[in-house]
């Protein structure tokens, strides 16, 4: 397992396995490669706060998104359903939007808190209010999803919007560590 600085994080993506998977373009790790996901701390829209090394033993999915994207806003509500399926965070999946107030995008943190409750979502959205998150991360083709194994390492990543069910298939490929046969 190799550590890495948050300026070198971006790499990762050139250096991962590319391939098509499911309906986007998805990089995935191979384990001998296996690098440990670039920590951060943000706090969410109910203003608790969140750090991802703490998240141990869970994995974690984190979609990057923005209010003017409207592939992000396609996919959300079926992002919030799978959070309340998958236990509100509570369980072994923890699911995180990530939104960049006055970076990545010109809403406020205010302005976001307001859209998210406009459309009833209440997974928990972390602000990224320096755009450092969303600059290593590489998510600056939106909507862009990172997985992170339960071990704090990433899994890959989608460039693109995503149906309820590609997710689903790509967090069980994250708790499994394989890819499914004739996929």
């Amino acid at each position: 397992m190799k550590h890495f600085s948050l300026k070198r994080a971006s790499r990762l993506i050139c250096a991962a396995l590319a391939l098509t998977l499911l309906s986007g373009l998805c990089a995935i790790a191979e384990e001998q490669d296996a690098v440990v996901a670039p920590d951060f701390t943000l706090q969410d829209q109910y203003g608790e706060t969140w750090t991802l090394s703490e998240c141990v033993d869970k994995v974690v999915f984190l979609n990057f998104w923005a209010t003017w994207c409207p592939w992000c806003i396609k996919e959300m509500p079926e992002i919030d359903e799978l959070y309340h399926e998958l236990g509100e965070n509570q369980g072994d999946v923890l699911i995180f939007g990530i939104a960049a107030p006055g970076t990545y995008d010109d809403a406020t943190e205010d302005e976001i808190t307001a859209f998210l409750e406009e459309h009833a979502w209440s997974y928990p959205t972390l602000m990224d209010t320096t755009g450092e998150v969303f600059t290593t991360y590489g998510a600056s083709s939106l909507p862009t999803t990172w997985l992170v194994r339960a071990d704090g390492t990433l899994m890959g990543y989608v460039a693109g919007a995503l149906s309820k069910d590609e997710m689903t298939k790509l967090i069980n490929i994250t708790i499994e560590g394989v890819l499914p046969e004739n996929e």
